[in-house]
């Protein structure tokens, strides 16, 4: 279950538009081990 949370903690990061733009515009990049569930 951990497994699926996490990747769904990814997916949605990764969809926000905001998160997008700051990867287009500025060339941000994203630490995968930065994201965790909302709940940890």
């Amino acid at each position: 279950q951990r497994g699926e949370r996490q990747q769904a903690a990814e997916t949605a990061f990764m969809a926000d538009p905001q998160v997008q733009m700051l990867i287009q515009q500025h060339g941000a990049r994203v630490v995968a081990d930065s994201i965790r569930p909302f709940d940890e």
